[in-house]
């Protein structure tokens, strides 16, 4: 698409002590005779400014633009900007070479905080994605920076936490740090690691909802009074947080029989168990004992009825379509590498296990999909976890060509039934795990299964729909009688949630428990209700 060229100006609101920009100036072609590009803006910074106060830029002329086309300006967060001493704007604004530019900010409301303006003067160029069009700037950053004053240090009021000691051991995603402060002028503000504090009597006593990370947590509080003084470390403990902190949650399995949640996240490279009846948590799996495997991109976790062993289906280069089957030792954590880099088995789509017959089922793709494919043609074969050895079980032409796989989300094992089940596009299929026997289980043109789960107490799958064929998401479940095939509505979600998510059935609470990246939510399949941080 045309190149256009744009400044944008964004603002961000800092505390004070680091922070900075690059330059990512890219080349322009050359031209006759030849152009040097001239974007940068000398902006000069303001330090110690007054608290929610205007401040303008001093006046930057903008430098030799070689290429011919539209320039604009974008705005955000209070910023202004006023070309060739111009009224004060919003939004885009046409500029050129040589027209004088400057910022209107307002500083923030709080001590010893820095608000930056960045501004990008840069070449855009666009890309038709999917129903979308992405724009992408590349250009040189120039910034304008506020920062209010932080008064004295020594003249800042005292303060104290009273909630926790030096060292404490806590298990919690989010902590409630209470605590203590005195000043002779009065207390204005007290903070926890930069989280303003609540109080009922002007700071005397005050509290604060300090979110935590995995390991050791320094609690700082910062104090400042009336006159603006300011304490930026008035007070400082440790805690560790002994709690797995989700960062990137992507595969979860739930074993009702023991109340056990287990959830991998890639970022952590750990495997967690989850009690969901006393909320105690396990790292059973972490990159200690990982044997250099990484649970990247999981797409499926599986844990034998025993709790012995865990499966995890791995996109561990999902660029370059490096796809692992790793098993854990749930005692020990260690990890083994079935099939992938080392023993490759083509492009695993999906996994499935057949305890009956001590197998892994493997959903596969043809050769030529690539890893990012929705859906899959696909052909299911057989890992024995004794042997390592492989089978094929179905395809299109084995047993028979009938009914055809075509469009596969996802397989699931029917522990109850002894079948496997193929979720496709428009229907539900079965597999006997020996003889490799397809049925059609049932058909219907509005089913777009790409999460499913079974109940096994209830006799049924619950999968996912979505009202509109084209949606990137799903806003409703449905169900499917395993004997008989009749399909039933199930509960409409109280929001569309995106494709990718992985699930897990909870048979007792009739809950499906959800992975969403930094959260473990719930969907209630009787009230349809949505609870979004759940872990």
């Amino acid at each position: 698409m045309r190149a256009v060229l744009l400044v944008f100006l964004v603002v961000s609101t800092t505390a004070c002590g680091g922070g900075g920009g690059g330059d990512n100036q890219t080349s322009p072609q050359p031209t006759e005779p030849p152009c040097v590009q001239d974007r940068r803006l000398a902006f000069e910074h303001v330090e110690n400014a007054d608290l929610d106060s205007y401040y303008i830029s001093n006046e930057v002329v903008v430098g030799t633009l070689c290429e011919e086309s539209l320039l604009g300006i974008a705005t955000a967060s209070g910023a202004e900007h006023s070309i060739d001493g111009g009224p004060w704007r919003r939004g885009d604004t046409g500029i050129q070479s040589g027209q004088r530019v400057r910022i209107r900010m307002l500083s923030a409301p709080t001590f010893f905080t820095r608000k930056t303006a960045q501004v990008t003067i840069g070449q855009v160029e666009c890309e038709q994605l999917l129903f979308d069009v992405v724009c992408f700037l590349q250009g040189t950053l120039s910034e304008y920076s506020v920062t209010t004053r932080s008064g004295d240090a020594a003249e800042a009021p005292l303060a104290s936490i009273t909630s926790h000691v030096d060292g404490e051991m806590v298990n919690a995603s989010t902590l409630t740090v209470t605590g203590v402060s005195t000043d002779p002028d009065g207390v204005a503000e007290v903070r926890v690691n930069d989280i303003p504090a609540t109080s009922d009597d002007n700071f005397l006593s005050w509290e604060a909802q300090v979110p935590l990370q995995t390991g050791i947590n320094e609690l700082v509080v910062s104090t400042a009074d009336v006159f603006l003084n300011r304490n930026p470390r008035a007070f400082s403990i440790d805690v560790e947080n002994t709690r797995i902190v989700f960062n990137a949650a992507e595969a979860v399995f739930m074993h009702t029989a023991s109340n056990r949640l287990f959830v991998a996240d890639s970022e952590l490279n750990a495997l967690v168990a989850i009690d969901t009846q006393t909320d105690d948590w396990v790292t059973l799996s972490d990159a200690e004992s990982a044997n250099g495997l990484a649970v990247a991109d999981a797409k499926r976790l599986i844990v034998d009825s025993a709790e012995t062993r865990a499966w995890v289906l791995t996109n561990y280069d999902y660029q370059r379509g490096y796809i692992d089957l790793i098993e854990i030792d749930l005692a020990t954590g260690v990890r083994t590498l079935l099939a992938g880099l080392a023993a490759p088995i083509d492009e695993m789509a999906d996994l499935a296990l057949d305890e009956g017959n001590q197998q892994l089922l493997l959903l596969l793709k043809e050769p030529g999909q690539t890893t990012s494919s929705t859906l899959v043609s696909g052909r299911v074969v057989s890992f024995d976890l004794d042997t390592g050895a492989t089978q094929l079980i179905s395809d299109n032409m084995i047993p028979t060509e009938e009914p055809q796989f075509w469009g596969t989300t996802g397989i699931l094992f029917d522990t109850a039934g002894q079948q496997l089940l193929v979720f496709q596009a428009h229907n539900i299929l079965t597999i006997q795990p020996v003889t490799g026997d397809r049925q059609l289980l049932l058909e219907d043109d509005h089913i777009w299964a790409t999460v499913s789960v079974i109940d096994e107490i209830g006799g049924r799958t619950i999968f996912s729909n979505r009202g509109d064929p084209q949606s990137l998401g799903f806003d409703s479940f449905d169900a499917a009688d395993l004997s008989t095939g009749t399909q039933s509505f199930v509960v409409r979600a109280e929001r569309s949630f995106p494709n990718s998510i992985n699930a897990a059935y909870d048979w007792l609470s009739e809950r499906l428990f959800y992975v969403n990246g930094d959260h473990v939510g719930t969907i209630d399949l009787v009230t349809g209700e949505v609870e979004t941080d759940y872990y």
